[in-house]
């Protein structure tokens, strides 16, 4: 089964002691993607914005930068320290549409890239990898295999409100899930961005408290990613037994997991991708930037 591992959606983080530094960081970087244009059919393309938050290619948002303030007080010291920070998400850096992929990769070299020049340091806090397979939804089955005892999970035949979005973990609110250390959904992409072809999608969302714990780690999100078996089994016989099985046990322990036989369907991510993805982000400056643009 042909599959592909992608990061999806990265946001970071700057914070300074400084105010004019921080507004001059974020108008700046502004400047800088107001300044980008793609050059595609003879047509030039560029990103819009009317705020200076959101930033738009063809409808689509692409990048949003947030900034604000916040005080502090140190262990050892009475008086609060004030502290600035700029917020900078980019999301859909792969949606299979070929221009837009194309300008969020370059939107994101060029901030990073300003970051690393300015040496400006900066922090992840939402990482999200993707495991994209090139088949239908009904052809994929994902399982939590390594459970948190303090989370709940779906089990597999559980109905859930939409029927082409399979989450993994039960939040209460918006709120419990932005808390949380991670979550996973497995989802159809063709119907989510319109494409002619099956494309399924197994995503896995580092949030601000994985970072806080680990930091940009890549190794510890592999591991990470493995708590989930995500499966090409296109026999739906086959597929309905394993669901059956899984929810009937209610503890999950190495020996169900070897006895549920789910090895022989099991798709990976390719670690080598994450890699890159993180040599990317702190080797690309404006000295190099041309080499890592689309």
């Amino acid at each position: 089964m042909r599959t592909e591992t992608a990061i999806d959606t990265i946001a970071l983080q700057c914070n300074f002691y400084d105010e004019e530094k921080c507004d001059t960081a974020r108008y700046e970087i502004i400047e800088r993607l107001k300044a980008y244009r793609l050059y595609s059919g003879g047509e030039e393309y560029k990103l819009y914005s009317d705020d200076g938050i959101t930033f738009e290619y063809k409808f689509k948002t692409v990048v949003t930068i947030d900034s604000g303030s916040y005080s502090y007080v140190k262990k050892d010291k009475k008086k609060a320290r004030p502290e600035w920070y700029l917020s900078i998400k980019l999301a859909g850096l792969k949606r299979y549409i070929p221009d837009r992929d194309k300008v969020s990769h370059n939107a994101l070299m060029l901030l990073v890239s300003y970051l690393n020049t300015h040496k400006i340091a900066f922090k992840v806090t939402q990482f999200d990898v993707a495991l994209n397979i090139f088949t239908k939804l009904e052809n994929v089955l994902a399982l939590c295999t390594r459970r948190y005892a303090t989370t709940q999970y779906w089990k597999a035949n559980e109905e859930q409100l939409f029927p082409t979005t399979r989450y993994m973990e039960k939040f209460r609110n918006a709120k419990h899930k932005a808390e949380a250390v991670s979550h996973c959904c497995l989802y159809g992409k063709s119907q989510k961005e319109g494409l002619e072809y099956k494309l399924t999608r197994l995503e896995v969302s580092f949030q601000k408290k994985f970072f806080k714990n680990n930091g940009f780690n890549v190794g510890t999100m592999y591991n990470e990613f493995h708590r989930y078996h995500v499966m090409y089994i296109p026999n739906q016989k086959k597929k309905q037994e394993i669901m059956d099985k899984y929810d009937s046990l209610e503890v999950l322990r190495k020996k169900d997991i070897k006895d549920l036989k789910l090895e022989k369907y099991r798709l990976h991510i390719d670690v080598n991708v994450l890699v890159d993805f993180a040599t990317k982000l702190y080797l690309v400056d404006d000295g190099v930037l041309e080499q890592f643009m689309l």
